[in-house]
């Protein structure tokens, strides 16, 4: 995706294809994306290959226009109305996910649905691992990125754009329906993000005996 375009980020939605319809993915059928606070019917046209990058080998540039258009979907009323506790659009394209997560996980469409789902920036999180630790990874710079490890009890994020941000859309039913965005990044938890298990990975021949 041309990051000149990404505060019109498209939500590209396609996936239905994959793993069947539902009503929230057929609505989304049409594409929306969020340019000045509205909603526009964008063709399905694909004239180039979208190209995703490591969020640290983005430009400062790129990173805020991203994070721009993230806050601009949160920003904006729901576009399909079909999502119960759905705020914004960004609580809509959560819920998708997440309704559709026993589908789109632990099967060989894990890669193809995500392509569809957008060419998000993806944090490779190796380097960080292995040379420092992963809270001072420059995706958690509260300028830069999204905000530096959670504080307190809860764990709430307490800098960065997403600061204060409620969501309202979790597979962990207990949190309720609207709850901080919260994190804890434990050094331990990335012990098997190594580069010789990454490598046995790819050495498999199927997706399922690489999971």
């Amino acid at each position: 995706m041309p990051w000149s375009c990404v505060k019109g980020i498209v939500v590209g939605l396609a996936a239905a294809s994959l793993t069947g319809a539902s009503p929230v993915l057929e609505s989304f059928s049409k594409h929306v994306r969020c340019l000045k606070g509205d909603a526009v019917a964008v063709k399905n046209i694909c004239d180039k290959l979208n190209y995703r990058k490591s969020w640290n080998a983005l430009t400062d540039k790129e990173k805020h226009e991203y994070i721009e258009a993230e806050l601009c979907l949160m920003s904006h009323p729901p576009a399909t109305g079909l999502v119960e506790n759905a705020t914004n659009v960004w609580d809509e394209i959560a819920h998708i996910h997440i309704d559709q997560g026993n589908d789109i996980h632990y099967v060989g469409q894990f890669l193809p649905w995500h392509r569809y789902y957008g060419a998000h920036p993806y944090w490779d999180e190796l380097p960080d691992y292995t040379y420092g630790n992963v809270r001072d990874s420059l995706i958690f710079d509260p300028h830069t990125g999204f905000g530096g490890n959670g504080t307190g009890s809860d764990s709430f994020v307490g800098d960065g754009p997403f600061k204060n941000i409620k969501l309202h859309m979790s597979n962990h039913h207990a949190r309720g329906d609207s709850f901080c965005l919260s994190r804890d990044l434990d050094q331990s938890s990335f012990a098997y993000g190594t580069t010789s298990n990454i490598e046995e990975c790819f050495g498999f021949a199927n997706y399922t005996d690489a999971w």
